[in-house]
């Protein structure tokens, strides 16, 4: 449109969200079970979210787990006390990586 005029539209086009953010993980053991919550608002190509696990830093790939919405609730059966997710594309190619986070609980 012309500068200087408004429309009162919206368009529809491809859009590829990707924030200057990091996603976010949280982690929290209740009894054998950890729940990880794999988090990335405004990313628009996770298909996947893959969960890494450890301890002093030393992180290795426990599962991967479809993207379902805003929070993914990723449950993990593991004794580590660190975590860390990756967003995946569709293609398996990792879009971001939270930061190494302790385990709660």
């Amino acid at each position: 449109m012309p500068s200087g005029y408004d429309d009162y539209r919206a368009y529809r086009s491809v859009w590829d969200g990707r924030p200057s953010t990091p996603p976010t993980a949280t982690a929290q053991r209740s009894g054998g079970t950890l729940t990880v919550h794999a988090i990335w608002n405004g990313a628009t190509g996770v298909a996947r979210w893959r969960v890494l696990t450890g301890s002093g830093g030393h992180l290795r790939p426990e599962t991967t787990a479809p993207w379902n919405g805003l929070d993914t609730t990723i449950g993990v059966s593991t004794s580590s006390n660190e975590v860390q997710v990756q967003a995946l594309d569709a293609k398996g190619r990792v879009l971001g990586t939270s930061a190494v986070r302790p385990i709660t609980g």
